[in-house]
Order: structure tokens, then C-alpha cells, then sequence
């Protein structure tokens, strides 16, 4: 859901207020706790890992990792093959994915990895994606790898604040000099040169990033003190107030101009958000994807294994409410048949309200929740 927010609000983390929050379950002692599950195959000191990485989380914050009995909104942390790194940030109901891959061809098992991935899921973004970033730091476009300028777009959406802490160059949550970069060059420079080499490189959380976790869940004590004991510790200053900057044409709450087209564009790995053309075309779409903790592998389309739904109700089921697709139908249902239709979000509701409505039918009959 996208609001129009003060101009002055700095986006890196969850707010304090986010309904995207892990907080509707709380552990004996208090802690926040997030039911998890470990579905994927790990050697045991892989899943050591895993487990002295949600430590870290416990002992300097007040959230806990707990495996999960019944809760119907919990963690999945997964291996495959060729998947890589990437979660989502923040609870968005049911099955969260939390890919973890150990293969021959790449592993994330290292506990700073993990650590990075496990503040993703709580409700951290990158740093570098602030949107004060370029008072910190330089990006070089020109050297991003194609296909992932998206990991380098600012932070847009309303639902992210820094909650005063200033920029950290040693945030877990930062990226390297030469993240994504094409050979013998860098896609992030350091303004404070002495950081250039330090960046990305943390193998434990930094005070900042705890604090801003403490700051998002409302944290009584954080790292053995208590709240308001504990001072932020910067990296970086900057001469002058930082402007909020957007893209040309933006603007908060903006939709697509074409739904399916932007997908197409997505998943053939051709949207390229830094790009005026696309932000403006794809506007909805490149909000959505600063959402995300990691770009989740671009996938060919493939038909979901939901039934699609239907426009007859079923006995007993009555609407919700009435309404009618603004895009055509033919684009609503296509959507939904490659498991694209996001009815959580406004903006697909907005423009799919009608096929949403009956995806809503279809999972009310079922009995289960609409993911």
C-alpha cells in the first residue's frame, strides 16, 4: 500500500508503525518471536550457522527466531540450487522465503550472510539504498551488470524511515565496492575514502543496525541497555541537509501504465528502474521492487499450480464488495494465472478489483488465507 509521506522522511528501515512488523506473537520472556521452519537440507554446520546467527538477533534486540508449531505467518528458510541470497522485508502474511543456498556452485552459509538475510526478513533494507545515500557515497551506473541496476535504486517506499540513525558505511546491511560490478571495477564508491575497502565486509551487525531494529519494535532494552542510554555511532556526516530526490515523473502511490507489459519486462530481466523511460512507464512495478531485501532470480513465465479463479460464486459465498476491473480482464486473469496478481497490494487491487474479488471467493471457499 503506498501513501503520500512528507518529503522530509528518510527511508532505510521499517517504521515503528508498519503493519509489516513481526509483532503479533510474543515469546515467555516478551521478545517478539517469528516462528521459522528449516525445510531445506543443510549439513550441521551449516545449520550452526544459521542458529548463531539468530543468536546474534537475540542476545541485542528484542526478537527471537522460534520454530514454528501452527502460526499461520512464519519463515521458510530454504536450499536450492542456483537460487542464491534473497528474502522479503517484513511479514506479508503466510510463508515468508528466506533462500539460503549451500551448493557446490555458491553458498550463503556464512553467519554474516545469514545475519544480513535474517535483519532483511525483520524489516531492514540495504544501506546504500538510502535516500540520503549521495551525500555518502557515489554509484557508478555505468558499471552495474545488466540486469541488476535494480539493486541500486533508492529506497521510495513510504514504508521505510531511518529512524534518525545516521548513514553507516559498516551496516552488515551494505553492500561492497564492487557489488554486482563488471570486471575490475566498482558500482559504489566511497565519498570517505578510508571506508572504500570496509564496505560490504562486516561479518556482525553494527550498533546502527541494532539500534534501528530496537527503534522499529519499540525495544525496552537493546544491546544490554537500555533505550534511550545508547547513542547512534556514525560513520559518515554530510555538509548539508540531504534533499529528497525522485525520479523524474515519480510520484508516490503511482501505478503502472501497462501491468503486464511491466511483468514481461520484469521477468525477462529487461526493467531497468534507473531509467527514466522505465520508472515512468513501470512506476508501480519499481516501487514494488525496492520492497524486496534481494531481487528474487528472474523466472520465465511458468503457470502457477492455483486453480484460477472464478467468476461464478460458489453456494453460500457472498462479495465482499462489488467492483469491476480497470484493466482489461484478459491482463487481470493472465496475471493471476502466472501467480502475478498481488491483491495485497492497492495497487493491483485498484486495477484487478473484480478478479481479485473472486480470487478472494475462491480462497474464502477453500478455506485457506489469499497469499
Amino acid at each position: 500500500m503506498y501513501f503520500i509521506t512528507s518529503p522530509d522522511v528518510m527511508r532505510n528501515a521499517l517504521p515503528s508503525t508498519s503493519k509489516l512488523k513481526w509483532d503479533y506473537l510474543r515469546d515467555y520472556d516478551g521478545k517478539y518471536a517469528i516462528p521459522y521452519v528449516i525445510t531445506g537440507k543443510y549439513e550441521k554446520k551449516e545449520k550452526r550457522a544459521i542458529y548463531d546467527a539468530m543468536q546474534l538477533i537475540d542476545e541485542n534486540t528484542c526478537i527471537r527466531f522460534r520454530l514454528r508449531s501452527a502460526q499461520s505467518d512464519y519463515v521458510d528458510i530454504q536450499n536450492v540450487q542456483g537460487e542464491g541470497c534473497y528474502s522479503t522485508v517484513g511479514r506479508y502474511g503466510g510463508q515468508s522465503i528466506l533462500m539460503l543456498e549451500a551448493s557446490k556452485l555458491g553458498s550463503c552459509m556464512q553467519v554474516g550472510t545469514i545475519v544480513h538475510e535474517l535483519l532483511h526478513i525483520i524489516g531492514l533494507w540495504h544501506e546504500h539504498m538510502r535516500e540520503d545515500r549521495d551525500k555518502y557515497v557515489k554509484i557508478h551506473t555505468e558499471n552495474i551488470q545488466k540486469g541488476y541496476e535494480n539493486q541500486f535504486a533508492k529506497l521510495l517506499t513510504p514504508d521505510a524511515v531511518t529512524h534518525n540513525v545516521p548513514y553507516d558505511y559498516l551496516s552488515i546491511m551494505h553492500y561492497e565496492g564492487n557489488a554486482f560490478a563488471n570486471p575490475r571495477t566498482i558500482t559504489i564508491e566511497a565519498l570517505d575514502s578510508k571506508y572504500q575497502n570496509k564496505m560490504g565486509k562486516q561479518q556482525k551487525p553494527s550498533k546502527n543496525d541494532y539500534k534501528k531494529v530496537c527503534r522499529i519494535y519499540n525495544c525496552i532494552t537493546c544491546m544490554g541497555a537500555k533505550m534511550e542510554q545508547i547513542p547512534s555511532t556514525p560513520t559518515a556526516s554530510a555538509s548539508t541537509k540531504p534533499k529528497r530526490t525522485l525520479p523524474p515523473n515519480y510520484t508516490l502511490g503511482c501505478d503502472d501504465k501497462d501491468l503486464l507489459k511491466c511483468y514481461r519486462l520484469y521477468t525477462s530481466g529487461k526493467l531497468n528502474c534507473l531509467s527514466n523511460e522505465h520508472m515512468e512507464f513501470c512506476c508501480g512495478m519499481c516501487n514494488s521492487l525496492s520492497e524486496s531485501g534481494h531481487t528474487v532470480p528472474l523466472k520465465p513465465l511458468t503457470r502457477a499450480t492455483r486453480l484460477l479463479p472464478y467468476k461464478t460464486l460458489p453456494s453460500g459465498v457472498t462479495r465482499p464488495y462489488k467492483c469491476q476491473d480497470k484493466e482489461s480482464t484478459k491482463t487481470c486473469e493472465e496475471l493471476s494465472r502466472y501467480g502475478q496478481l498481488k491483491c495485497r497490494e492497492e495497487r493491483h487491487m485498484r486495477r484487478c478489483c473484480g478478479t481479485c474479488n473472486a480470487m478472494i471467493d475462491f480462497y474464502k471457499e477453500q478455506g485457506s488465507e489469499m497469499p
